[in-house]
C-alpha cells in the first residue's frame, strides 16, 4: 500500500514496495538472473543497484534482468498474487501475478512499481486531462481546492490521504480470502507506507473547521475491486502533537475502530487456516526525514495502537520508521 507524496519520498516508498515484493518472491521459490551473463543476484544485490539511480534509470535497469524457477530448491515456484492499492486524494487498486509460466512477469511489476506517479503529477493543478475526477463523482473544484500557497507546489487540487479508504479495501481482499477455501492457508505479506499524517481536506470531511461548516462528508467510492464502499469520512486525524482523534461517517457509524476490528479479525482468521500462523507478516512503514518527534508519535500510535493488534492471532507484525535511505536495510 503506497501514499503518493513528493518525488524523493516517493522514491523511498517504491524502494521499500520493491523490497518487499523482491523477498517474497524468494521465499516463492524464483532467483533474480542477469540476462547478459546468466548470473543469479539476490534480491539485496538487485535492490542496492536500483536505489542508487533515478526511477527512470532503474526501469531501464531492470530490463537487464530476468527472474527464474530457483532450480537448486527441489521444488516448483509458487504463483505470487501481488495486489497494489495506492491512495491519495481517492484509491486505486492494480493486480500483478508471478507465475511459474511466466516468471519475467515480475520485471514487469516491479517497473509499474517504480512507474507509479504522485497525485496530479503529470497533470498537474488542472482537472483537463483527470476522467477520474468525474468518474468518482467529485465536486467541481471551489476556491479551497485551487488555493496554491506556494507557486512553486501543487494547489489543494490532489491533496488527500484516503488511508481509511485503502484500509477498508485491505479488509475487504483479506476477508475474502479467509473464505475462499482454495486460498485461506496461503501465506499472506503486507506492507503499509505512509509519509506523514493521513488528512482528508476538510469540506470533504465529516469535521468542520474555517474552511468547513459542514458534517456531511463526501462520498468517495472506491474500486470495484475492493468493494466499491462510499467512504465519506477521515475517520481519524491527528494533531501536531501526534493525539489521535476520530470522526463519525454520514451514517452516524466510527467507522475508523469497525474497520480495526474488522481488520484484524480477518487477518486473526488467515492466522488460524495458516499452518504457521507467522507466515501472515505485517510490515508497517512511516517516513519521517525530518526527525519529528510528534510525527514518530503519530505513527506510532497509528500503527500499534489504532490499527493493527495480533495479541489474539499471533501474526506476525512490526513497524518501523524511515529517515533516510539508508534506514533501508538491502
Amino acid at each position: 500500500m503506497l501514499h503518493s507524496e513528493g518525488k524523493d519520498h516517493r522514491k523511498f516508498q517504491c524502494l521499500i514496495a520493491l523490497e518487499a515484493f523482491a523477498q517474497d518472491t524468494e521465499r516463492a521459490g524464483y532467483q533474480f538472473q542477469r540476462r547478459d551473463t546468466n548470473a543469479i543476484v539476490t534480491s539485496t544485490q538487485l535492490l542496492q543497484t536500483l536505489a542508487n539511480q533515478t526511477s527512470t534509470k532503474a526501469i531501464q535497469e531492470l530490463d537487464k534482468y530476468t527472474i527464474i524457477d530457483n532450480p537448486n530448491d527441489t521444488k516448483n515456484a509458487d504463483n505470487l498474487d501481488i495486489h497494489l492499492i495506492t491512495y491519495n486524494y481517492h484509491v486505486q487498486h492494480n493486480t500483478f501475478t508471478l507465475s511459474r509460466t511466466n516468471p519475467n512477469s515480475g520485471i514487469d511489476t516491479m517497473q509499474a512499481i517504480l512507474s507509479l506517479k504522485m497525485a496530479g503529477e503529470q497533470i498537474g493543478n488542472a482537472l483537463k486531462d483527470n476522467s477520474k475526477w468525474n468518474e468518482l463523482g467529485l465536486p467541481n473544484p471551489n476556491s479551497n481546492d485551487l488555493f496554491q500557497g506556494d507557486p512553486d507546489r501543487p494547489s489543494n487540487l490532489y491533496a488527500g490521504t484516503e488511508l481509511l479508504g485503502a484500509l477498508e479495501g485491505l479488509d475487504y481482499l483479506l476477508t475474502n480470502k479467509a473464505n475462499d477455501p482454495n486460498r485461506r492457508d496461503q501465506s499472506t505479506a503486507i506492507s503499509l507506507i505512509l509519509d506523514g499524517r493521513p488528512e482528508r481536506r476538510s469540506w470533504w470531511d465529516t469535521r468542520t473547521n474555517s474552511a468547513s461548516d459542514s458534517i456531511t462528508g463526501l462520498p468517495i467510492p472506491l474500486p470495484e475491486s475492493l468493494g466499491k464502499e462510499d467512504i465519506t469520512t477521515s475517520g481519524l486525524l491527528y494533531d501536531t502533537e501526534g493525539n489521535p482523534n476520530f470522526f463519525k461517517n454520514n451514517q452516524g457509524q466510527w467507522q475508523w475502530k469497525e474497520m480495526q476490528n474488522d481488520l484484524n479479525a480477518a487477518l486473526d482468521l488467515l492466522a488460524t487456516y495458516s499452518a504457521d500462523p507467522t507466515k501472515i507478516q505485517i510490515n508497517a512503514y512511516g517516513l519521517n526525514n525530518t526527525g519529528s518527534t510528534s510525527l514518530a508519535a503519530t505513527y506510532q500510535d497509528l500503527f500499534s495502537n489504532q490499527t493493527f493488534d495480533n495479541t489474539a492471532g499471533g501474526w506476525s507484525y512490526s513497524h518501523q520508521i524511515i529517515q533516510s535511505l539508508q534506514d533501508i536495510y538491502f
